[in-house]
């Protein structure tokens, strides 16, 4: 569904590297509550959530993961449960085995 795969390793400043381990462990919580809002077709919620992934994604290197947060935005907006369902399960797989690199 999302435009273009998550990459498997991502480059981030080693500046930030203390700060990496929240910054996934933020979004694996993110994504639950993104679960419970599409149960609950929270479409407001879930866009939401969508937002929040796009907004804070960036700036510690993971854009993929940006974008797939600011198309589930778009989708939510749509009310296409399934696309974002999709992105869902992309979303968690690749924050459970990307690998990190530190520059």
């Amino acid at each position: 569904m999302s435009a273009k795969k998550l990459p498997d390793i991502i480059t981030v400043e080693s500046e930030i590297k203390h700060m990496i381990f929240d910054f996934i462990e933020g979004r694996k919580k993110n994504l639950d509550e993104l679960e419970k809002a599409i149960r609950d077709d929270d479409w407001k919620e879930v866009s939401r959530i969508g937002h929040i992934i796009n907004g804070v994604s960036g700036a510690y290197g993971f854009d993929g993961l940006g974008e797939a947060g600011k198309e589930i935005e778009c989708l939510a907006e749509k009310k296409k449960k399934e696309g974002i369902l999709i992105l869902l399960q992309e979303m968690r797989a690749h924050l459970a085995s990307v690998q990190i690199v530190y520059e």
